[in-house]
């Protein structure tokens, strides 16, 4: 992530394109998600911590095809901007994995909820209505983001448990919510 692609700082219109930065908590955060099937991560805004949940799922489904992972947020203009962090990433990577993990057709060609790749992986935007697309997606990665603002949010992560996701990210800014009564309890984890 820090050396292959970069990200995209909306506010800086000069020079937007910027690696991910070295902050410590990153390389906690990979390492409790390879780690653990299920993680629950309460965030800021400034952490980035979606750029990094998207970041790793697609790695995994560009390097595990035919994985598939799903952005699930609150409304489908949520789950766009997950894509569009997916299609930053991957335009914004080297030339040498672009090569390596090309894509099944060009951007333009692509739906707008889908990030497809050659070799048959694919990320996919939906929006937090309807929890049972996730069961009829058969995702292998999913990524539930501001988890505290979707409705029926814990709806979503009992039908991925139930659908045997092998990998479930949970993000959120703390707000009273389901995320908050499952995470309140927490073990805290150091740097």
């Amino acid at each position: 992530m820090r050396n292959g692609t970069k990200t995209q700082d909306e506010q800086d219109l000069t020079n937007p394109f910027k690696p991910f930065p070295n902050y410590p908590y990153f390389d906690v955060l990979q390492d409790l998600a390879s780690r653990e099937s299920i993680l629950f991560v309460e965030k800021s805004r400034t952490m980035m911590a979606s750029w990094w949940a998207v970041a790793d799922d697609m790695h995994y489904v560009m390097t595990h095809p035919p994985a598939k992972a799903i952005y699930w947020c609150q409304d489908m203009d949520r789950s766009l901007l997950l894509i569009r962090y997916a299609w930053t990433l991957w335009e914004q990577q080297t030339e040498f994995l672009k090569q390596a993990f090309p894509l099944k057709r060009p951007r333009d060609r692509q739906a707008v909820d889908t990030l497809e790749f050659a070799a048959g992986g694919k990320c996919i935007a939906l929006p937090g209505k309807d929890s049972n697309k996730i069961r009829s997606e058969h995702p292998t990665r999913l990524l539930i983001d501001e988890a505290c603002f979707i409705e029926n949010g814990g709806e979503a992560f009992d039908v991925a448990i139930s659908s045997k996701v092998l990998k479930v990210k949970v993000i959120s800014s703390a707000a009273p919510s389901w995320f908050r009564r499952l995470t309140k309890c927490a073990v805290r984890e150091d740097l």
